[in-house]
Formats: structure tokens, sequence, C-alpha cells
């Protein structure tokens, strides 16, 4: 029975040292940090870093407030491009929804759904098309670029193609076009070379 009182009497001081402490942002500053390094000083400010989400519209930023984020107005707005089913959440188009949103096909078959397949318009097909990689150079959902490209088109081409090489072509020495899609299609093409037949002189 005097086992059972204590107990009850430490429970209850426990607990009110607890909600004492919780209550008070000094005093429990001085008990944490008497057990703990690196416990923050309350009156502390926050240092403020600029994140900024880069597939976000909003753009927000989030080290100014430990409570909520506040829009940065120094920050310009990046308009998204959507793909239209992503836009009309129409999920289940590409993902089967009842099985954690796998795909429902592989590339480039589930693309050919909707887009017409570049074997039956080009002669000679650009590798990445041949090989059915359409997510190597697209984003499946979203945006910042044109026709959902994960990065400007030409850092696209220079994943793959060697800006020395490319240099060294007398064709490029002589032009001032500075997107290799205004003379290149980017699928394939009638030629090797993926040449368009209209092109910047």
């Amino acid at each position: 029975m005097v086992d059972m009182h204590r107990r009850i009497i430490r429970f209850v001081w426990i607990f009110t040292s607890v909600l004492t402490v919780s209550c008070n942002p000094r005093l429990s500053y001085s008990v944490l940090s008497f057990f703990f390094d690196g416990v923050p000083v309350p009156e502390a400010k926050i240092e403020v870093k600029k994140t900024v989400q880069s597939d976000s519209v909003e753009q927000l930023v989030f080290f100014d407030s430990p409570i909520r984020p506040y829009r940065d107005s120094s920050v310009t707005p990046v308009e998204l491009t959507l793909h239209p089913d992503y836009q009309k959440k129409n999920c289940s188009k590409c993902h089967e929804v009842e099985h954690s949103y796998r795909l429902k096909d592989r590339q480039p078959q589930l693309c050919y759904q909707c887009h017409v397949p570049f074997e039956s318009k080009y002669e000679y097909l650009h590798g990445p098309v041949a090989a059915g990689f359409c997510l190597a150079c697209h984003e499946p959902h979203k945006s910042k670029y044109k026709a959902l490209a994960k990065m400007p088109l030409r850092q696209i081409c220079l994943h793959c193609h060697d800006a020395g090489d490319m240099n060294k072509n007398e064709a490029h020495q002589k032009t001032n076009a500075g997107n290799c899609i205004q003379c290149h299609d980017a699928h394939g093409g009638d030629t090797s070379d993926f040449l368009k037949k209209e092109r910047p002189q």
C-alpha cells in the first residue's frame, strides 16, 4: 500500500514537472540544456535561408519562420507546362490507380496511346526515341520548360552530344542558331542528321 502511494506521488510530481517545463520556454530551455547539448535559445533569431522549390509555382521560402512559410516577392514565379491528363487529374489514363499508381504499360507504348508513333513519321529515329526512352528528355507530369522538357533543350542535347565535337562541325560554325532544334528535329527525320526542311540560315 505504501509502495502504491509512493508511485502515485512520483507520477504526479513528474507529470507536474513536465507540464511546468513545457509551458515556460525559459524554464524548458534551462532543463533541456542541462541534459542535452545544442538546445536552441528561445530568443535566438532564426537564420533566413532562401530555398526555392524549382518545380513549384508558388516559390516558397521556409526558414524565415519556424511555424509558417511566406511568399518571397523577389522570386519570379515560373509558369509550368502541364501534361494534359495530369492537369485534368486523369491519373488512370497512365496509372493503375488501384495498385499504388504503377504504370499501365512501359514507355513508349504508354506514350503512344495518345502520341503518334515516331516510327510511322520518320525514316531515321534519334537514339533515345528508337530505344523508347521518352523520359530521358521529357517529364511525364509537369515542367518549367516547353514540351515538358527535363531542362533547357540545348542542355538536353549536350547531355549526350559533346560540345567540342559540335563546334568542329563546319555547319555549326556558320550558323548563329543557339538552339539545336532550330535546325534538327529531336525525334527523327528523313536523313540521318534529322535536319528540318525549313531552318535558319
